[in-house]
């Protein structure tokens, strides 16, 4: 700063020190001054490139969650479909011709849906900043995903290893398993004919219907919730 150099050997050259004094410590202020502007100026813009960022994680989130909900209604729509002649078969209903023609009743209790959510957005809000996660809308977006994360591997591991242990039972104690040319039509006459083979198609029902469905149709209504609430914020937020 030459305008204040000059001034400084001004007063040492009429030996006026304590108007030096004065002077040097106005620069010092003024020094501190310019570096707090510049510090809450690289703080702002490092504020509004984090809030930038955490919108664009949020429109992540959305996106997940409106793929979840496509794949989610296919799973629900899909053991809707069965359910009737399901329920048909387990009342002893259902007559032989009716289940040799029904192309899907064969896998009753044999297999199911496994639903893979989408987690890009979750996990990139996860490693966002502190600010970003403690707002109040990426918190419950955050508990949720980790509510699912918490209750439906259990839910799908109890599924899949009951239709693993049907499978398994029929390899190992019925030797047309394997047989093609037969399959469909012993197995026909196992779901009809076997109380024993019918109580593990009962249990694989309530599997499916009292846990697995009803848990995949509660996380399809908080998700279509979610997705208008983030359309929203982001709406107000004029995030483009």
């Amino acid at each position: 700063m030459p305008l204040f150099n000059k001034k400084r050997k001004q007063l040492v050259r009429e030996r006026r020190f304590s108007d030096y004094l004065r002077y040097a410590i106005g620069e010092i202020v003024l020094v501190v001054i310019g570096i707090l502007i510049a510090l809450q100026i690289n703080t702002l813009n490092a504020e509004r490139k984090n809030h930038k960022e955490w919108l664009g994680i949020i429109e992540q989130v959305r996106r997940d969650m409106v793929e979840d909900t496509v794949s989610l209604h296919l799973t629900i729509q899909y053991y809707e479909e069965i359910k009737p002649m399901y329920r048909k078969l387990l009342r002893d209903s259902l007559s032989f011709e009716e289940l040799r023609s029904c192309g899907y009743c064969r896998g009753f209790g044999m297999n199911y849906a496994p639903f893979h959510f989408k987690q890009s957005g979750f996990r990139a809000l996860e490693r966002a900043p502190a600010k970003a996660r403690t707002d109040s809308l990426s918190m419950e977006v955050l508990s949720f995903y980790n509510s699912i994360i918490e209750t439906l591997p259990d839910i799908e591991e109890k599924v899949g290893n009951d239709a693993l242990g049907t499978n398994t039972y029929l390899r190992d104690n019925y030797p047309w398993f394997s047989d093609k040319t037969v399959f469909s039509q012993k197995l026909s006459e196992l779901q009809l004919e076997d109380p024993f083979y019918r109580n593990r198609l009962s249990f694989h029902y309530v599997l499916i219907y009292s846990n697995y469905s009803l848990f995949l149709e509660a996380v399809l209504n908080d998700e279509c919730d979610f997705i208008e609430r983030l359309r929203k914020r982001l709406e107000q937020e004029g995030y483009e």
